[in-house]
């Protein structure tokens, strides 16, 4: 396998991890705008939510290091 696929498959990888934590916060949002809750409730959902949301941060910090490592600047396209 070349360097080019498994750069290519990482990231393939990387794109899939993200899917998880997003489909999760989807949830989690869309119950809680469904179901009357308390402060606190709402609150915890919050937190939550934000560690999801980490999760899809580290996964893109991730694969933004794997393409930087790999390929020139000037081919990075955004």
């Amino acid at each position: 396998m070349s360097v080019e696929q498994e750069i290519v498959d990482t990231i393939a990888r990387g794109l899939h991890k993200t899917a998880q934590p997003l489909t999760v916060l989807q949830g989690m949002l869309e119950l809680a705008l469904l179901n009357a809750g308390t402060v606190d409730e709402y609150k915890q959902t919050i937190e939550q939510a934000l560690e999801e949301l980490q999760r899809v941060v580290d996964c893109f910090e991730h694969l933004r290091t794997l393409t930087q490592l790999h390929q020139p600047a000037s081919q990075i396209k955004w």
